[in-house]
């Protein structure tokens, strides 16, 4: 006669035991393959998106190095930009402040030039010697130097008036013959220094490298 366990016999108790084992593990192996199945899917439906490496005041121009690519969903909340399109968006000047790790938004850039926070705008009527003329570009970073009458015989030597100043804008004078130069500023107030002094010595700009 067969022992019995809980009022039912060792045999089949052991037996039931062994097919609940069963089950389980097959249920978990089943369970691991949906999950690998959904991930798979997710990784396709993902796309390779533009992302800032690095923080980007308003108004800067965008480097290669400025940006990275990372995988999301395929649908997000922004006008995120492919990561195909990387030559297309350098060069281009966010219209506001942009954090390092957030994805890029296509409607915060701009091909225009962009005053950033507390910037003033300036233009300098230049001659060509005094503008580097030929060189110049918006988004170049120059610095405005003047007073001591520049050009002049025996002129002292000029003062730096604002050590950073990014170019907006290059145009020809067809009035003058002269270079009208639009730069940012940091403040009125450096602005109208520079102003003073181009009104009693003239005012010259001195390219500065580009940032790598």
């Amino acid at each position: 006669m067969a022992t019995t366990v809980a009022g039912f016999p060792r045999g089949i108790s052991f037996a039931r035991s062994a097919r609940a084992r069963r089950t389980i593990t097959i249920a978990l192996i089943a369970g691991w393959g949906i999950v690998t199945v959904l991930w798979a899917g997710y990784a396709r439906s993902g796309k390779q998106v533009l992302v800032l490496a690095r923080d980007i005041p308003a108004g800067q121009s965008i480097g290669a190095g400025d940006l990275r690519t990372e995988t999301v969903g395929a649908s997000t909340q922004i006008a995120d930009v492919p990561a195909t399109q990387l030559n297309q968006v350098v060069g281009e000047r966010p219209t506001e402040n942009l954090r390092a790790g957030a994805l890029l938004d296509r409607r915060s850039l701009t091909s225009q030039p962009v005053l950033g926070a507390a910037e003033v705008a300036l233009p300098l009527t230049l001659d060509s010697d005094q503008s580097a003329s030929g060189m110049l570009r918006a988004g170049e970073n120059v610095s405005v130097v003047g007073g001591g009458g520049l050009g002049s015989a025996g002129a002292s030597t000029p003062k730096v008036l604002a050590p950073v100043a990014r170019v907006l804008a290059v145009a020809p004078s067809e009035a003058s013959g002269k270079i009208v130069v639009t730069v940012a500023l940091s403040s009125p107030d450096v602005a109208a220094q520079i102003l003073a002094v181009q009104g009693l010595g003239g005012v010259g700009l001195v390219i500065l490298s580009s940032p790598q």
